[in-house]
């Protein structure tokens, strides 16, 4: 995961031997901080493919993973003692902060009622009311996952405009970088005068934490002065 490559001679205006020479120094006191989870897990955990429990996580610049004994608030607690602010917060799903009281009384309470049915429970009778009254918007769906969630919005979107492709391009990330394969959705809004270019590449700047990238590029077909985009949402996960 702290594999160090320079690939040309500045990245963002940077010489790319700095940032080599930083990321040496910043790997080494990683590891320094950490002994007992270099012990444990610094040459993989054993029995997941690729030594990480989700492939993405040997996309992480650090040299191995955080491993965590617990998490409070807004803070996670390593193995090793060392305390870090948590700016994901489970890439939402603890949006609210770690195990904050009210919730984990629901689940110790829905634990042992059942963790899944596939089907609604009495709860779901008031939740949908208490959605539209917090957040302001009349209709709501609940994703266990984000290839969940994913799915739901296209065939939202084919349900509202009726027109939506997907391809396999191929396409450089920018000038000087390989050409890639992508994958492109072009989505056709005639109610808002809009088409939609959708895509989703391998990310090949390895100073930004992430396997890939979505890209959102909106053209007008109408009236450039009435359809515009006003807002375009942080993408949401509910789980």
């Amino acid at each position: 995961m702290d594999q160090v490559t320079a690939t040309s001679a500045s990245q963002g205006g940077i010489d790319a031997a700095r940032i080599a020479d930083l990321r040496r120094t910043e790997a080494a006191a990683f590891r320094k901080a950490r002994p007992k989870s270099e012990a444990r897990i610094g040459n993989g955990i054993e029995g997941f493919l690729g030594g990480v429990p989700m492939h993405w996580m040997s996309d992480w610049p650090t040299p191995f993973p955080i491993l965590v004994e617990r998490a409070k608030g807004a803070t996670i607690v390593d193995i090793d003692g060392n305390a870090l602010d948590d700016f994901c917060l489970g890439d939402t799903g603890s949006m609210f902060g770690h195990s904050p009281p009210p919730v984990a009384r629901a689940i110790r309470r829905q634990a042992a009622r059942g963790l899944t049915y596939m089907l609604p429970s009495e709860d779901a009778l008031g939740l949908g009311r208490l959605l539209e009254a917090h957040f302001g918007l009349p209709f709501w769906q609940i994703a266990t996952t984000a290839t969940d969630a994913n799915r739901f919005a296209l065939r939202v979107a084919r349900a509202v405009t009726g027109r939506v492709f997907w391809r396999l391009d191929s396409e450089s990330a920018g000038q000087g970088r390989p050409v890639e394969t992508i994958v492109r959705a072009t989505v056709e809004i005639p109610e808002a005068g809009l088409n939609l270019d959708f895509t989703i590449r391998r990310n090949t700047d390895t100073a930004f934490p992430a396997s890939h990238i979505i890209g959102l590029r909106f053209t007008s077909t109408g009236d450039p002065a009435t359809q515009t985009v006003k807002e375009v949402g942080v993408p949401q996960i509910m789980s």
